[in-house]
């Protein structure tokens, strides 16, 4: 606990681990007080964390939507293609216009929605990291590459 060459001091690896310590208390103070903020809902979010839980919403909603649908139309094969590419003409003419679904928030747990949103930032970071390299000459787009392989799976609360 002390300093071998002076009596009654601690040693480098105590005062770092005293460093530590306090530095690891100071975080989960600083988290929980966070916590009671968005409990309480004094909590603000930035531009950037507002527009990626957004998205993750909007994602959460199109993928529900999307099962909704493919369990509607199991017993049409013959309209299941049509049904589908009007459906994914529909997410494709709302995401370009940048307008929200037109169908109701599915009920998710926070985690669903939070593995959506790292997901969402994940994808933003390959992206811009795509964009200083030189893109692969596969013929697939990097986005919808990652969604296919790392989408969460949605989690419906009862």
């Amino acid at each position: 606990m002390y300093s071998s060459d002076v009596p009654g001091l601690p040693t480098r690896e105590d005062r770092e681990a005293l460093a530590t310590v306090r530095r690891e208390t100071e975080e989960r103070q600083r988290i929980n007080e966070a916590r009671e903020r968005f409990l309480s809902g004094n909590w603000q979010y930035s531009k950037e964390q507002q527009k990626t839980l957004n998205l993750a919403r909007e994602r959460i909603k199109e993928q529900a939507a999307r099962e909704a649908l493919c369990e509607e139309i199991k017993g049409l094969p013959q309209q299941q293609e049509k049904l589908m590419g009007e459906f994914e003409g529909a997410v494709a003419e709302a995401r370009a216009a940048n307008r929200s679904l037109d169908v109701p928030m599915p009920l998710v747990s926070e985690a669903t929605i939070e593995a959506v949103r790292e997901q969402i930032e994940r994808e933003q970071r390959g992206l811009a990291q795509s964009a200083q390299q030189p893109t692969p000459g596969r013929g697939q787009d990097p986005q919808s590459q990652a969604v296919e392989s790392e989408a969460p799976t949605i989690e419906m609360e009862p």
